[in-house]
C-alpha cells in the first residue's frame, strides 16, 4: 500500500516540469540539502514508485491536470 516514509537507497522521481527522472540522492545534492534535511524529508510512495517528495512536490504521474477529479490534501504540523 501507499505509505509516508523517509527516503530509501535508489529512490527515483520524475517531476512535471523536468524532462528527466532523478534519484533523490542527485536531487538532494543539487539542492545542497544537509544530511539532517535529507533524513527528515518525507516521501509518499508505494514500493519503489514515489508519488510526492516534501519540498519538491508530486511526480509527473500524480500531478494535478485538467483531467483530475479528486485531490488529496496533506498538511504537516511541526
Amino acid at each position: 500500500g501507499t505509505v509516508i516514509r523517509s527516503r530509501m537507497s535508489g529512490d527515483r522521481i520524475r517531476f512535471p516540469r523536468r524532462k528527466c527522472t532523478k534519484t533523490l540522492r542527485k536531487l538532494f545534492n543539487e539542492e545542497a540539502l544537509s544530511e539532517s534535511e535529507r533524513a527528515s524529508t518525507a516521501v509518499i510512495g508505494c514500493s519503489s514508485d514515489l508519488f510526492w517528495v516534501e519540498g519538491f512536490g508530486p511526480s509527473i504521474d500524480t500531478a494535478i491536470t485538467g483531467n483530475t477529479k479528486k485531490v488529496l490534501v496533506i498538511s504537516a504540523i511541526d
